[in-house]
């Protein structure tokens, strides 16, 4: 396995435009004809892969590494606007692909709420996730990061909390994982293969805490800074690959105009054949690389189009063929699948 970090610059306002099949489509709550069949009952995320890359910056993610040739065709095929008729998601955060319970779990951030809906963009279930704050007063939280395991429990970061948060798939507390005292609380998650949780502190500490399947702390690794190897908050400046014991391999992108560079990363996320995605909230992308950080492609561009993305916040895929994609000022989120 390995990890990730992120870059920073202004792009220039090109037509990078990306090479969608046909339309996505917008979906309202009352739809009911899936566009997504070929999501099954494996594991979530990239953990149906055997691991070889867990990625941070934007996020932590686990993926596989394997190099795939470079040929790339992206259709959207879901966007979703609403939480329910009349009631437009605000600024969604994290998402995640339920592949047990085939549902996209969302963070509906600044309306306080975790969200569950269908593939084909139905909801199915919205809960405000109330969380302690450091005084121990129950406040409604403003939930980031999102994962699911293979049982279908859901692992949330939350602003106003120094825990991360575990929820079932209707939204139930089932436990919490603590994090040691001297911690300024969650930022990016990610699973290992086994269980284990990944967990990205808030904060210029640039440090990792990991944890077993049971929630049991099994150590901390990072330094902080700006160098190969170094993490600064977790949002550093190009993309680094280390081992789950943080180890350094390897590294890519870094704060420069062009394709294959970054500017404020702020999701990972990885297909089949390893393929490592990042979006990028100021430059309105996401762009592709293969598992050795070759460069293949840069999707989208600003605007609310299908297939565009307006501050892309967080990615997720369910380790095949589908995207999710949040905008936090597009307030909406999408599915592209690889074709």
């Amino acid at each position: 396995m390995a990890w990730w970090l992120r870059s920073v610059v202004p792009r220039r306002r090109g037509t990078h435009g990306p090479k969608f099949g046909s339309a996505a489509r917008d979906r309202t709550m009352s739809e009911h004809e899936s566009p997504i069949t070929n999501a099954g009952p494996s594991p979530v995320g990239a953990l149906k892969f055997a691991p070889a890359v867990a990625a941070l910056g934007a996020g932590l993610l686990v993926a596989p590494a394997i190099a795939r040739a470079a040929d790339l065709s992206v259709k959207p095929v879901l966007v979703v606007r609403e939480a329910e008729p009349g009631i437009p998601l605000k600024a969604p955060r994290g998402i995640a692909i339920d592949t047990l319970h085939h549902e996209i779990v969302v963070s509906n951030s600044d309306d306080h709420r975790v969200e569950f809906y269908s593939f084909d963009g139905g909801r199915r279930a919205r809960y405000i996730h109330r969380v302690q704050g450091p005084g121990g007063a129950w406040v409604d939280g403003v939930p980031q990061a999102l994962v699911v395991d293979r049982a279908g429990r859901v692992y949330v970061s939350d602003v106003m909390a120094r825990y991360v948060d575990v929820i079932d798939y209707r939204g139930r507390s089932v436990t919490r994982v603590a994090l040691p005292d001297s911690s300024a609380g969650p930022e990016a998650l990610a699973l290992e293969p086994d269980g284990g949780l990944l967990v990205a502190e808030r904060g210029p500490r640039g440090r990792v805490l990991r944890f077993d399947a049971a929630g049991r702390a099994r150590g901390a690794w990072g330094v902080p800074g700006t160098e190969p190897g170094q993490i600064s908050a977790v949002a550093g400046i190009g993309v680094q690959v280390f081992s789950p014991a943080g180890e350094y391999r390897t590294g890519f992108g870094t704060h420069e105009i062009g394709p294959g560079n970054f500017s404020l990363p702020s999701g990972l996320a990885v297909t089949a054949g390893g393929r490592i995605w990042v979006s990028d909230e100021l430059r309105h992308t996401v762009q592709v690389f293969e598992s050795t950080g070759a460069f293949i492609e840069e999707l989208g561009g600003r605007g609310t189009a299908p297939g565009q993305f307006f501050d892309p916040s967080a990615l997720a895929s369910d380790g095949g063929s589908l995207v999710a994609v949040t905008e936090r000022e597009g307030n909406r989120f999408q599915i592209l699948r690889v074709e």
